[in-house]
Parts: structure tokens; C-alpha cells; sequence
């Protein structure tokens, strides 16, 4: 997502009327498909597809619940990944909604009869509520990365991977951000990526480091720090210390390579 972002492709979140299994171009622009919803399974996707295809458009979030009569554990992620947006940029209403409507009889059922009397005024979510409820529902905030909304809670002295490139060699640095990569190839060194809202950064983390660390660095978001290494056309971090950063209720999984 942070590579198409950096060349310039936006990121759309999951839309009801939009959106197909996968991925799609959409005006320049890469729509996130219903199958980057960790609940919602080919299908899944396939039933609101056919529905899609051959009963027209959804037009409420009550026509969306009757003809696809999905769960509601997959309602509610639909909601958190922004699926109902153009219908109801509250997400909070749209719960509401789908919690007056649904009933569970037999098979999930939307009661068609009129809610109007039962709903009511709530505030909108947060950008970070919305931020955590699209990483618990997709691993992923399309507009924006985690990072952005942790920079201004980290204390002074944590630099952006972005000033990491410039600094020379032997310097002392401590970055924040995401894992999303853990490679231990044949040699002995383990190798972690991390990345913010400006992009990437490398470190190396030699096997005393790493047993000492290893229940830390197993974590998806941490706080590194330890001594830029320049040799032979490379920038790597050699890592001394790291800590948790508590950033996401639910995060992401990183990846890991062995």
C-alpha cells in the first residue's frame, strides 16, 4: 500500500456498490476489493457479487443486509473498513443501524419494518478510531499510515526513516515504526525492516542483540535504536536496544521470512 502511495496511486477503501473481489483500478485510483476484509471470504463475496450483478445497485444498508443476509461479525467489518461510507459516512450509525435491523433466527435475518423511532444522533468516530477499526478490519488504514497519527505520542529523539539516509556512518539513531519484514537468511544476522510514514528503513541485529531482544522484536510495532553501519554502497542500522511501541489495539501481522 505505502509503495502504490509513494508512486502516486491512491487507495480506496472497500466500497458495497464498487468494490469486486479483488483489487480493481478505479479512476487512476486502486479499489480495495472485499476480499482484503479479513472476514469476508470468497463466498462471502461472491453472494454480494451475484446480488450486485443481478438485483441492481444496493440502495440502503437494509437492502444491502436483506439480499445478501451475511453475518453480522462481517457487517460490522464491512462497517469498520468503510464499505457503507457512501451511504453513511457514520460509521457509528451505521452499527446502530445494522444492530436495530439484525436478528438471528435460523439464519441471519434483516427485519425490513421501520427503525426510524430508534435512531439516534452520535458523533462520528475519530481519524483514529476509524485508523484502528480499518487495521482490525483489513490491516491496513488506506488514507494514511499508522505512523502519521503516532508521530506527535513518541518522545524526542525518534527520527523519521527518512533522516536516517542522510546520516553518516557511526551515527547514533532511534526509529519507530511498523515491522514488515524479519529475514534470517543462511548467516548468522537477522534482518528487520521497519517502516513510517516517509518510508523505510534497514537493520541488523546480531545473534547476542537478538537473544537478549527476541521477545521484543517479535512485536508488529517497535522503537529501535542503535548505529548507522555505511560499507560498500549500503545503509544498515546495527541495532543495540528496541522496545514495544503500544500503537494498535488490533495490529497488523508483519511479515517474516526465513
Amino acid at each position: 500500500k505505502e509503495d502504490a502511495k509513494r508512486h502516486g496511486v491512491s487507495i480506496l477503501n472497500p466500497e458495497i456498490n464498487h468494490s469486486a473481489a479483488k483489487c480493481v483500478i478505479e479512476e487512476g485510483a486502486l479499489r480495495l476489493g472485499f476480499l482484503n476484509i479479513t472476514s469476508i471470504g470468497p463466498a462471502m463475496a461472491d453472494i454480494i457479487l451475484h446480488q450486485r450483478q443481478n438485483g441492481g445497485a444496493f440502495i440502503s444498508i437494509a437492502d444491502f443486509m436483506e439480499r445478501t443476509s451475511i453475518p453480522v461479525e462481517s457487517l460490522q467489518s464491512l462497517t469498520d473498513a468503510g464499505a457503507f461510507d457512501l451511504m453513511q459516512p457514520n460509521r457509528r450509525a451505521v452499527r446502530w443501524e445494522i444492530g436495530l435491523r439484525h436478528r438471528s433466527i435460523g439464519q441471519q435475518l434483516a427485519l425490513s419494518m421501520s427503525i426510524t423511532q430508534d435512531m439516534t444522533e452520535l458523533p462520528p468516530l475519530t481519524d483514529w478510531d476509524k485508523m484502528e477499526g480499518e487495521y482490525k478490519s483489513m490491516h491496513l488504514h488506506p488514507s494514511e499510515h499508522v505512523m502519521t497519527y503516532a508521530r506527535n505520542q513518541l518522545r524526542p529523539g525518534i527520527s523519521p526513516t527518512r533522516d536516517v539516509w542522510g546520516m553518516k556512518n557511526g551515527s547514533k539513531v532511534a526509529v519507530a515504526g511498523l515491522v514488515i519484514r524479519r529475514q534470517r537468511p543462511a548467516g548468522q544476522a537477522i534482518f528487520l525492516t521497519l517502516e513510517d510514514e516517509y518510508g523505510h528503513a534497514s537493520f541488523i541485529i546480531w545473534p547476542a542483540v537478538y537473544k537478549r531482544l527476541r521477545h521484543i522484536l517479535k512485536e508488529p510495532f517497535l522503537v529501535v535504536r542503535g548505529t548507522v553501519s555505511r560499507r560498500e554502497g549500503t545503509m544498515n542500522v546495527v541495532v543495540q536496544q528496541a522496545e514495544i511501541l503500544e500503537v494498535l489495539a488490533a495490529p497488523p501481522p508483519s511479515k517474516n521470512w526465513r
